[in-house]
């Protein structure tokens, strides 16, 4: 009987024992949730408002359909509201967008900027042609600036520091170049370290210039012919233009809003691009000193995206001189780092286009039916010095009748498998440097309306 009572006794205990554990455990768990609902109901509401606009319009106001989606956070168990104070209609220039966040009595806000540069409504459309060349080979370039052209299908001309590529530097890698190489874009050359080639000595420019092309192919590029003088230096010094004429056909520097094919520009007593004049002096347009338009000038200048914007479609507007058959003006437009949105404070910018910017300008080059060319596009006429950019350079057939129904250059010396037809009221132009020859027993038929022209300096051979 005494061992019964122990044994209950010992039950009851065990039992008092689990509902009190039993009964702490849903208290805590009563209290966790107590906290989590008042730290739910104390939590501050907060509102993080869509990334900011840039765009253009050609009229006094523009409808934009999507704002973007703002990021709301905390608030408590309450529904939360959003509203925004944006017009139906946003006036050219700068316009403040006010998020609001509500819920149960508490508000957050937070602002949008949107803004929109005046465009012309009726741009002309004959040759509208721009080069956009970035300086350095930095890497933001390829991890900022790449998703905007392809998202628009642009291809650039970049300028290389061959001794600064690969490593840990701010600077891309080989594999990074060549992946633009592959896709499209233009590599070039802008030294091994970016020196000012008037300070150099004959062995230090032949390290810099013949060095970086090197360095270049080594990586693997091709076709490197173009050079860019760094800080602009140089391009007025006859030792430094001779020895950068042994390793490229051109070369950029001096700024100007565009670039005069014939270098005949307003005020220049200049009708080409000769490198001297009569008297054996440098030109001050030649060949080697192809003038481009400083974007990061307009950063410098300017405090805020919406007006370098405007600035830049004034610029690749400014080729007024083109018509549909001829380019003589071409606005080339100079770039170096990218940076994300407004993520710098504009003081401390340097030489950098924000990604907002960069896409607003590759957007508008786009939809307004700019073709965008490699600076290797440009040809110099070696007879008659000036440059030209060929429309389209003839496609010569391995066998078989060569039919050209399409307008088109001949750069180079080609021979003809055959005959040849030009027809579709096309014009073959062999330029200066090219040549066509025709084989033994075959003809050149040209129907009504084609042509054939010569360049001085070109030729058309006819075997018997």
């Amino acid at each position: 009987m005494g061992d019964r009572k122990i044994i209950f006794h010992i039950a009851v205990l065990l039992g008092v024992a689990m509902f009190a554990s039993s009964f702490t455990l849903l208290y805590a768990e009563m209290c966790v949730n107590c906290a989590l609902e008042n730290n739910q109901v104390n939590s501050p509401l907060n509102i993080i408002a869509p990334d900011d606009i840039l765009t253009y319009s050609t009229s006094e106001f523009l409808s934009i359909d999507e704002l973007g989606t703002p990021i709301v956070s905390g608030g408590g168990i309450h529904t939360v509201t959003i509203s925004n104070d944006a017009p139906s209609q946003f006036p050219l220039g700068e316009t403040t967008i006010i998020w609001t966040a509500t819920s149960g009595g508490k508000k957050a806000t937070d602002t949008q900027i949107v803004g929109i540069a005046s465009s012309p409504a009726d741009i002309d459309s004959s040759n509208k042609i721009v080069i956009l060349e970035f300086a350095d080979g930095w890497k933001s370039i390829f991890d900022l600036g790449k998703p905007i052209f392809d998202k628009y299908g642009i291809k650039t001309t970049q300028f290389i520091i061959c001794g600064s590529v690969g490593g840990n530097s701010p600077y891309m890698t080989p594999e990074m170049l060549l992946i633009l190489q592959s896709e499209g874009h233009d590599i070039q050359s802008h030294t091994m370290t970016h020196p000012h080639l008037s300070d150099l000595s004959s062995q230090e420019l032949i390290f810099e210039l013949g060095g970086s092309k090197e360095c270049l192919e080594d990586i693997g590029i091709n076709d490197v012919k173009v050079f860019s003088f760094p800080y602009d230096d140089g391009w007025d010094v006859p030792e430094v233009v001779d020895e950068v004429s042994q390793h490229y056909e051109f070369a950029r520097s001096q700024t100007d809003p565009l670039f005069y094919l014939h270098c005949n520009y307003p005020g220049s007593s200049q009708s080409d691009c000769s490198t001297f004049d009569g008297l054996g002096n440098l030109n001050e347009f030649h060949r080697w000193s192809i003038p481009t338009f400083n974007h990061n000038n307009l950063e410098t200048s300017n405090s805020d995206d919406l007006q370098t914007l405007q600035d830049f479609i004034g610029v690749v507007n400014g080729a007024t001189l083109n018509t549909p058959t001829a380019i003589h003006q071409i606005p080339i437009i100079n770039y170096h780092k990218v940076h994300f949105n407004n993520s710098l404070d504009f003081d401390s910018v340097s030489f950098s286009t924000s990604t907002i910017l960069l896409d607003a300008e590759m957007k508008y080059l786009k939809e307004n039916n700019f073709t965008v060319i490699p600076f290797s596009d440009l040809v110099y006429d070696e007879v008659n010095n000036y440059f030209f950019v060929p429309q389209v350079i003839c496609e010569i057939p391995i066998s078989g009748i060569w039919v050209v129904n399409e307008s088109c250059h001949v750069l180079n010396d080609v021979i003809a498998p055959s005959s040849m037809i030009i027809q579709n009221n096309s014009v073959v132009t062999i330029n200066s440097q090219g040549s066509i020859t025709i084989p033994s027993g075959k003809n050149i038929i040209i129907v009504d309306g084609s042509g054939l022209q010569l360049i001085h300096g070109s030729s058309l051979n006819i075997l018997s």
